[in-house]
């Protein structure tokens, strides 16, 4: 299954798709269902799964699937995006040795981190209905792109922005803005948190000294990433540190 869901997250790029590799990714994404349709068929309002919860709010076979994919490929790609950036982000700012035994820095560090690098820069909203915003008239149907990267920079929320500071405390009006708000607010929230933290706290009890050996950006990728970031540890320094 992971290695199903890695191959369809891969093909996720900003130029498209050749035919054969259009197939393969129906194929893996058919393959994913799959394993999903008998929670699917079994499914109720109350079901303890995210895909028989579905059925039981009424969503066709076709519908389910097309939400239950989503789900899989947004989650995957920006867990996948956004590890790598911020381990080379803890690396570079020297903060890594902080975390070391401080399991609530690491939380902060995650939270932080996340601010910083904003692995998904802009997400779109439809308005509801009319309505006045800075100054402007919006008429219900408008589509709006809404720069997370820009507002995870405001100087009025977040003093001196511009800084990566894992021991930073947040301002609780703008806390995880970047994975949304109100009824749009990530789904996967508590399930990102908890494997971006496990990376963290794992890397952070080991001992010696975490170094990039090799780093290479990817280019022309839905979400910013790393193509490459090989680590490596040094040995421990005295004192354990």
């Amino acid at each position: 299954m992971v290695r199903c869901g890695e191959s369809v997250a891969s093909a996720l790029r900003l130029r498209p798709l050749s035919r054969r590799r259009l197939q393969s990714v129906r194929r893996d994404c058919d393959r994913l269902w799959e394993l999903a349709r008998p929670s699917y068929e079994t499914g109720h309002a109350a079901s303890s799964s995210v895909i028989g919860r579905l059925r039981g709010a009424g969503l066709g076979f076709e519908e389910a699937r097309g939400v239950l994919l989503f789900m899989f490929l947004a989650g995957t790609l920006t867990t996948a995006a956004a590890a790598p950036r911020l381990i080379a982000l803890l690396v570079d700012s020297g903060q890594m040795a902080l975390l070391r035994g401080n399991s609530a820095l690491a939380a902060a560090a995650v939270d932080e981190g996340l601010r910083f690098t904003a692995p998904v820069p802009a997400t779109v909203r439809i308005a509801g209905h009319g309505a006045r915003l800075a100054g402007r008239t919006l008429p219900s149907g408008a589509r709006l792109v809404i720069l997370t990267c820009n507002l995870a920079r405001d100087g009025r929320l977040f003093p001196d922005p511009d800084r990566f500071d894992v021991a930073r405390v947040h301002d609780p009006r703008a806390r995880y803005l970047w994975y949304g708000s109100g009824p749009h607010f990530c789904l996967g929230f508590p399930l990102a948190q908890r494997e971006l933290r496990v990376v963290v706290e794992g890397l952070a009890s080991l001992p010696g000294t975490l170094r990039i050996v090799r780093r290479r950006l990817a280019w022309r990728t839905l979400l910013p990433a790393y193509r490459v970031l090989e680590v490596a540890m040094g040995a421990a320094r005295a004192g354990g540190r």
